[in-house]
């Protein structure tokens, strides 16, 4: 399976960077700062062969087929074919990953062919996203390939990913699955949903250490999941000298309180009474 490669890169002017990263989220739904970092990979890497699980509106593939000389891109929509004018290295394969994937990564082996690059964005559901990233484990057409998961942020496809257990392959020279870290919504119908978000996985030869990259820090994915769940029970607490403040405010109103009640006639009529009784226990004992 060859395609014809695409034309050479023209250099980027800053109003054409600008542009290109104000392309519509529909078109495509990487943020800004994993738009960059994948492009980063491509220009650096310039893979001969490129895999993209999950086609969408083509905003990744864009970049993909550019640095690559021939793409194989998945997806279960055949109204991604509407693309094939524009990506001529493209291949376009429809239908469920689950079973074109390896059947196609199968062919590549036999052929003795190399996936340099792989960008997975497809099934969100924890098994899809296991099953996909296995998928590429497990195929001989991938053993020194670079692999970028999207939205590695949510916490289906994290759980997906985490199931993997990519620090113990011994395919995996390195991981890092907040390569680019993902996002809390603030608003709108996915309000306090987490997404967004680049893993990145190295295959090649494994050096001395295992895989694990950055384990000396906290993992983002937890702290945007302990953030949410402060954001979903309320305000944040007042710290301790607010909250001092605060009841400094509560004693002078009571306080205020009193001094309102003391003038009232029901009050010295009862504090006379009170007065009065205290004198007549006194004289009785």
């Amino acid at each position: 399976m060859t395609t014809e490669p695409p034309a050479a890169l023209k250099r980027q002017t800053p109003a054409s960077m600008l542009d290109w990263l104000r392309s519509p989220p529909l078109l495509w739904q990487m943020r800004l700062g994993e738009r960059l970092a994948l492009e980063g990979i491509l220009s650096r890497l310039q893979p001969a062969l490129s895999i993209e699980i999950g086609t969408a509106g083509g905003g990744s593939l864009s970049s993909i087929s550019a640095h690559s000389r021939e793409v194989h891109s998945f997806d279960i929509d055949p109204g991604v074919e509407r693309l094939l004018e524009q990506f001529p290295n493209v291949v376009f394969h429809v239908g469920d990953s689950a079973e074109v994937v390896p059947a196609v990564f199968r062919e590549l082996a036999d052929e003795g062919r190399s996936v340099d690059f792989a960008l997975v964005d497809g099934d969100h559901s924890p098994e899809g996203a296991r099953r996909d990233a296995q998928a590429l484990l497990d195929s001989d057409a991938c053993k020194s390939t670079v692999i970028v998961f999207h939205d590695a942020a949510n916490e289906e496809v994290r759980a997906g990913l985490d199931a993997v257990g990519f620090e113990r392959h011994p395919k995996v020279a390195l991981v890092n699955l907040d390569f680019v870290p993902g996002y809390i919504v603030r608003d709108g119908v996915r309000r306090h949903e987490i997404w967004n978000g680049l893993a990145l996985v190295v295959l090649g030869e494994r050096p001395d250490g295992g895989g694990l990259a950055d384990a000396d820090v906290y993992p983002a994915a937890q702290i945007n999941r302990q953030m949410r769940d402060i954001f979903d029970r309320g305000p944040v607490p007042a710290d301790n000298g607010e909250r001092r403040a605060d009841l400094d405010r509560e004693v002078t109103e009571l306080n205020q309180t009193i001094r309102t009640m003391q003038q009232t006639r029901v009050w010295r009529i009862g504090a006379a009474w009170w007065r009065l009784r205290d004198r007549l226990l006194r004289r009785a004992n």
